[in-house]
């Protein structure tokens, strides 16, 4: 078999005939046309699906937020719905860096609380006696994280 040079306009235009070495018989330029179309649709696909082995993966973690001392536990729930409020209201972005998730591949526009959140109040005692309240706000916090087969 001869090996020839050619680009694809010249092969339809200036060689009727060119032998396909896997069937060992005469070829028209058209053929080669569809063969060629063929193998770029393939590579196409090929490189599709490499692409979409790429996934997100939900992540989900606790965090618990403490807000400043109160004087008194009233305040100290009222500091907490005020902060858990401020959470829910916030955009997905405020939301990631309020919590201080920590992850290279996060979607940080898919973070978002979960439902069932709440606020407790927990009593302290400071080292010059001084009692004080502090609110907890706990919340489940889910985000989508972006990953690549090839680095599970």
């Amino acid at each position: 078999m001869a090996v020839m040079s050619f680009s694809l306009k010249g092969l339809c235009q200036h060689h009727n005939v060119i032998v396909n070495p896997l069937k060992r018989e005469p070829s028209t330029g058209k053929h080669i046309m569809k063969t060629l179309t063929s193998l770029v649709a393939a590579s196409v696909l090929l490189i599709g699906a490499s692409a979409a082995q790429a996934y997100d993966f939900e992540q989900q973690t606790k965090d618990t937020l403490t807000t400043e001392t109160a004087s008194s536990r009233a305040d100290a729930y009222q500091l907490g719905l005020n902060k858990l409020t401020q959470l829910q209201s916030a955009s997905p972005r405020q939301l990631f860096n309020e919590l201080d998730i920590f992850s290279l591949d996060a979607d940080k526009s898919s973070t978002r609380i979960k439902d069932g959140a709440y606020v407790t109040v927990q009593e302290r005692t400071a080292a010059n006696g001084k009692l004080g309240y502090v609110g907890l706000v706990n919340v489940d916090v889910s985000y989508n994280e972006d990953r690549d087969s090839d680095n599970d």
